[in-house]
């Protein structure tokens, strides 16, 4: 999604325990290049209904960027 303009992509999670969780539709406004994006958690497996910790970073952010992040779990 390197050009400007309005995405329609599907988010989805997995992890070893439930395999996956969602696939959730999602709109995206790009309205200038970012990134890369990483995403770390460490490689730590986290026990059901337990905080899991984990990093998102930019390279380059932009001027306008929000990340949000919603599990759809409440």
């Amino acid at each position: 999604m390197k050009e400007e303009g309005s995405y329609a992509v599907s988010v989805g999670v997995w992890n070893p325990v439930e395999g996956w969780l969602t696939m959730v539709p999602q709109q995206f406004e790009v309205l200038e290049e970012i990134g890369p994006i990483h995403i770390d958690d460490f490689q730590i497996l986290s026990d059901v209904n337990q905080t899991k910790h984990f990093n998102i970073t930019l390279d380059y952010g932009g001027v306008r960027t929000c990340i949000a992040v919603d599990f759809g779990d409440g």
